[in-house]
């Protein structure tokens, strides 16, 4: 199936445009991430890495 898109992108006029607008659009999600991550406050950070071992376990044991 990949072959048939490639295929087809290959012969149409202007499909080198769809690498450079993907490239370009992942390197400005992933940049905006980073910023996002490297602004969030410590303390947020913190409570988001504890998340796992604050939740309770009742609710595993009240669904069976």
């Amino acid at each position: 199936m990949l072959r048939n898109v490639k295929h087809y992108l290959a012969t149409q006029e202007g499909a080198e445009m769809y690498d450079l607008v993907v490239t370009v659009l992942f390197f400005i999600i992933f940049t905006v991430m980073i910023i996002v991550v490297m602004r969030m406050p410590k303390k947020r950070i913190d409570e988001l890495k504890n998340m796992p071992f604050n939740e309770q376990t009742d609710d595993y044991e009240s669904t069976k």
